[in-house]
């Protein structure tokens, strides 16, 4: 043979003279191409698997449990759009439990299963080392949604988290009491652990830096806390004390300095925030407390505030901001999968190629991408307790990521807007406290879409940062304004104002007139950007009734308030902005008054004489002989004519509409239910005397009228029940 050796199941073909010669090669080819062509036309999978480890049960199980809630949430908006490249997304959940056994076989289970895809979950700290070993033996990619430990991250490669490590809270720490507070020496208190350790070296480094001089405390893990002669010489001449230790020695070591009487700002991690407040409890020991988070829904974009609001829902409940990360991380491994296919060597390297901004994914928790070490790095945000929760505090930093503001860093810097820390740029933002009280509905116009209200609106704020500029965006005309108290000498300013306006908002009346309204007050800045302030609405004392309601066809049900960035689609005509370059935010507040229409004047003047005219045409052509063949096709025809110019006068009070209103889903049975019983009677008379069979248009005539009677009462019931028992 000239062709050579062979492979055993081809040597056999050529050894019998199947292929000889030049046609051995070819058909090597062509039998090749083959298998690879079935090899690479396999179906893929319908189902993409996705494995969750989490804590569902035992004292951690509720956390647990909501994160799986976000993430069930997003899956479910996913396959309710095709899943990802048509196949669906599964859930493969297992119970991380209680013990450092169950957590481990749960882990191993996910990761040892060909099908999983990718892991998202684990929000245990202590199951960090194991979760790495295993899933780095098995190369399984890992979204941690808020567990951010520096020390197993660094030891997988497959490991990758939506949070920064607590070690950068600590920095935050330092570069708002430079920035803010201008501290020049502050204590330092922290237990000898690792974590606590490595935070308080993290604090020294950039604190050195932005010289602020350090009095170190460091006692034992489990000890007592120190002595109050310690605290009070530890802390003399500080003008700040932070304090990394958990929350519940980290209550007595707070005790302890306010009833020494040492009121300087105390400042800790989120790992002190966890029962501090249930632990201390009196408000004169939390005053000047604060903590810096990685998330805040009082100071995300849209995305997040429109999560917020479907969790809560569709959950009864308030989503932690753990919930909002769980949610991000199902969308960030998503996109990597479309983009890179669900092969788990592809996913690690989708994950790592998202290193930079312009190559980040938009969540919910803002701008997702991953530093060399794999954590995305979020800016935290500084909150402090204000009536019994962690709010926003009155001033922030946040870094400068956007391509524009890069490029116009020293103008802003000249301007004060921007401060450099180690040579990290960071936006000074001043948060405003915005409450709205409700006082009487005016007015609901939904012809032309507006409604008319009078409030009571108050601002909180420090520092020279002005309200003049905050304005209703969706006002008509003029609104006006009246103050009626305020006080400006006190650190935090204070001024409320008596409001009455007309206000432009969008009427969902597919379900007049059962329907139900959001009136809706937006207000933002009309100079100022996200990037310079941000407003918070205040919760604190807001009055959650209405106390008049004017128009007698509507009754107030309740209100909702949220605050949250958004982005204008306009460059303004700016010059700097260059195409596909995000725009700068503008922080908003939203109030929203939910109204329900009051149906009753509605039967008086709508179903009453609906009904009215449907039951008597329906009797009279029940009991007039079809004998009376002109007298029904008359009654029959008066009855069609009067709904049309009814039906032409109610449209009168509403707007030009692009869909179908329920009462026109009304109209549009009686049409049907009045051209059928005109039909049934022309073929009814045209059996009798035109064709002569008395019988057929008998029987016609009898069960015609009670089949249409049966389908028009069916039709009717279609319409209105769902709407009757809310479904």
């Amino acid at each position: 043979m000239k062709s050579g050796a062979c492979p055993f199941s081809l040597g056999i073909l050529c050894k019998t003279g199947v292929f000889t010669g030049k046609a051995t090669l070819m058909s090597y080819s062509v039998l090749l191409l083959g298998l690879l062509l079935a090899l690479g036309c396999r179906p893929r999978p319908e189902t993409l698997h996705i494995g969750i480890p989490l804590r569902l049960t035992g004292e951690k199980g509720p956390g647990g449990r909501q994160l799986l809630r976000a993430m069930k949430m997003r899956v479910d908006e996913l396959n309710a759009r095709g899943g990802l490249g048509g196949q669906r997304i599964a859930l493969d959940i297992q119970d991380l439990g209680t013990s450092p056994e169950t957590g481990k076989k749960a882990i191993q289970a996910l990761a040892t299963d060909v099908r999983i895809a990718a892991i998202v979950g684990l929000d245990d700290p202590e199951m960090g080392m194991v979760c790495g070993a295993v899933c780095g033996q098995e190369k399984i990619p890992v979204v941690l949604p808020t567990v951010g430990d520096a020390g197993f991250l660094s030891q997988n490669p497959c490991l990758f988290t939506l949070t920064r490590p607590l070690a950068f809270q600590a920095e935050a720490i330092a570069a708002h009491l430079a920035t803010f507070w201008k501290a020049s020496r502050v204590a330092l208190l922290h237990e000898e652990t690792t974590t606590a350790g490595q935070m308080a070296e993290s604090f020294r480094r950039l604190a050195g830096k932005l010289n602020i001089q350090i009095t170190d405390v460091a006692y034992r893990a489990g000890s007592a806390v120190p002595a109050p002669e310690r605290l009070a010489s530890t802390t003399e001449g500080c003008q700040a004390i932070v304090l990394f230790d958990e929350s519940a020695r980290g209550a007595s070591i707070i005790r302890a300095l306010r009833d020494l009487n040492i009121q300087v700002p105390i400042f800790g991690s989120d790992m002190l925030a966890g029962g501090i407040i249930q632990a201390l409890g009196n408000e004169s020991y939390l005053q000047d407390l604060y903590v810096p988070f990685p998330f805040m829904y009082e100071l995300a974009d849209r995305p997040a505030i429109d999560f917020y609001r479907n969790y809560t829902r569709t959950y009864h409940e308030s989503p932690a901001p753990g919930a909002a990360f769980a949610y991000d991380a199902i969308s960030l491994l998503s996109r990597v999968i479309e983009t890179v296919g669900p092969e788990r060597a592809n996913i690690l390297q989708g994950l790592k190629a998202m290193d930079n901004p312009e190559r980040a994914f938009d969540g919910v928790t803002g701008l997702l991408y991953f530093t060399p070490e794999r954590f995305v790095p979020h800016a935290p945000v500084v909150a402090q307790v204000v009536a019994g929760a962690f709010k926003p505090a009155f001033r922030q930093l946040r870094r400068v990521e956007d391509a524009f503001s890069l490029r116009t860093l020293d103008r802003r810097m000249r301007h004060g807007f921007v401060e450099m820390i180690d040579s990290v740029p960071y936006f000074k933002i001043e948060v405003i406290y915005v409450g709205i009280d409700f006082q009487r509905l005016n007015e609901v116009n939904v012809r032309e879409k507006k409604f008319g209200m009078n409030l009571i609106l108050w601002f909180r704020w420090t520092g020279d940062t002005k309200t003049d500029d905050i304005e209703f965006t969706n006002a008509l005309g003029e609104v006006e304004r009246t103050p009626i108290a305020s006080d400006l000498e006190q650190p935090v300013k204070w001024a409320a104002y008596r409001v009455r306006g007309t206000f432009t908002c969008s009427f969902d009346l597919h379900n007049y007139p059962f329907d139900r309204q959001e009136l809706s007050l937006a207000m933002a800045s009309r100079i100022r950007n996200g990037h310079r302030i941000q407003l918070v609405f205040n919760q604190r004392s807001v009055n959650p009734r209405l106390d008049e309601v004017i128009p007698g066809d509507w009754l107030y049900e309740g209100r909702e308030d949220y605050a949250g960035n958004f982005t204008v689609s306009s460059t303004f005509g700016y010059p700097g902005f260059r195409p596909g370059e995000k725009m700068e935010p503008f922080s908003q507040v939203h109030t929203i008054a939910f109204v329900r229409r009051n149906v009753f004047p509605y039967f008086v003047t709508v179903f009453i004489p609906l009904g009215v005219i449907v039951v008597t045409t329906l009797l009279l052509n029940i009991f007039l002989s079809r004998h009376q063949y002109g007298s029904k096709v008359s009654v029959s025809t008066t009855s069609l004519l009067s709904v049309l110019v009814f039906q032409l006068t109610q449209d009168s009070t509403l707007p030009q509409l692009g869909y179908v209103t329920l009462v026109d889903r009304l109209f549009m049975v009686t049409y049907f239910f009045m051209c059928a019983f005109i039909a049934n009677d022309v073929v009814v008379n045209h059996l009798a005397a035109h064709l002569k069979r008395e019988t057929q248009a008998d029987a016609l005539d009898r069960w015609g009228k009670v089949a249409l009677a049966t389908i028009a009462v069916t039709a009717y019931g279609a319409v209105l029940l769902p709407v009757l028992t809310g479904n």
